[in-house]
Parts: C-alpha cells; sequence; structure tokens
C-alpha cells in the first residue's frame, strides 16, 4: 500500500512539472495512462485487504464464542492454531497478489 502511494504521489509530481520542462506530449500521457492503470490496481488491493481483514475479524469471533464449547486445552490449541495460521496467510497471500 505504502508502495502505491509514493508511487502515485511521483506520478503526479512528475505530471504537474511538466508545465515546467520539456516534456513531450506523448510522454505526459503514457504517464497520466500508467498512473490511471496503477491507482485501479491499487484499489483492487486495498478492497481485498479489506475483505481479508473482514474474513479475519470473524474467524477471531467465532474462535471467542466456541472457546466455550472447547472440551480440554487441546481442542484450544487446535482452534487457536487455525486462526493464527490464517492469520499469517491472509497478508501473505495478499502481498504476494499485490507484488509478486
Amino acid at each position: 500500500m505504502i508502495w502505491a502511494r509514493v508511487a502515485e504521489c511521483d506520478v503526479r509530481r512528475d505530471l504537474q512539472g511538466h508545465a515546467q520542462r520539456s516534456w513531450s506530449q506523448a510522454l505526459a500521457s503514457d504517464l497520466g495512462g500508467s498512473w490511471t492503470a496503477l491507482e485501479g490496481e491499487r484499489q483492487v488491493s486495498e478492497k481485498e485487504l479489506w475483505a481479508g481483514l473482514g474474513q479475519l475479524r470473524q474467524r477471531v469471533a467465532v474462535l471467542g464464542a466456541n472457546l466455550r464449547f472447547a472440551h480440554g486445552l487441546e481442542d484450544v490449541r487446535k482452534m487457536v492454531s487455525i486462526v493464527e495460521h490464517k492469520l499469517q496467510v491472509i497478508p501473505k497471500r495478499n502481498y504476494l497478489g499485490a507484488y509478486g
């Protein structure tokens, strides 16, 4: 997410500097097109990230509700380890999807 914002700021600064530099209209148009495409990708990644966070939040809530049904410490460990795994996998999947 941060890299997308940095790239966005760089492109905006470059496009604003177009009036001060002797860039060709084609280059400015190409930068504008690239910025539009990257902005679309950033928005999709952001939606996927929030959806993943919503899933994780739901899993943690279900875990909390299910703890009262655990028959012993081993049941609790199994339930917690499943949620811990999801907490590790979803952010990695989102990161690799955005930058992989």
